[in-house]
């Protein structure tokens, strides 16, 4: 596993740690010497991989909440910056969480909460907390998908969309 000495002390939030991509995430980040904040809206879960990570010596706190619903954004974020302090990374796999299935077996109770938890929610920048973006010189990026390809340009002002590459990938 790659290390990345700079990351050491660092503060992340990992929105859906509790399972999956961001589960491994948070391993990830615990071996770069990350305190961590594992989010999750089930207590069960998010309890499981804070203890695994405490466990292997490792610095990590719950941070249960429904990231579809801001106030409960905001208490989390309070709770973390009080035992944690500022947070320095954030990482965001909140959504998803049930097991793949046929879309008629799925319950129109399962199908709303499918739509608003990974379609109508999106991660807006104000929602980064106090995020200084100078201090990590991070900067807006540009992204088009087209036929499953994601086609990402890191100008201020792309000149070229995916309609103009979008041939050659055909090509692949």
């Amino acid at each position: 596993m790659s290390t990345y000495p700079d990351l050491a002390g660092k503060v992340a939030l990992v929105t859906g740690g509790s399972g999956g991509l961001g589960r491994a995430t948070c391993w990830a980040l615990a071996h770069n010497g990350v305190r961590l904040a594992v989010n999750g809206r089930d207590e069960g879960a998010v309890g499981a991989v804070v203890d695994e990570l405490l466990g292997a010596g490792t610095s990590a706190v719950p941070a249960v909440a429904d990231c579809t619903d801001d106030a409960a954004l905001e208490r989390m974020r309070a709770g973390v910056e009080e035992r944690l302090g500022p947070v320095d990374v954030l990482v965001s796999f909140a959504g998803g969480g049930r097991a793949p299935q046929p879309t008629a077996e799925i319950s129109e109770a399962d199908w709303r909460a499918d739509l608003d938890g990974n379609l109508t929610f999106v991660q807006q920048e104000g929602e980064f907390f106090d995020l200084d973006k100078s201090r990590y010189g991070l900067v807006d990026v540009h992204c088009d998908v087209w036929e499953g390809f994601i086609f990402v340009n890191f100008s201020e002002q792309p000149e070229q969309s995916y309609a103009a590459v979008a041939p050659m990938a055909i090509l692949l």
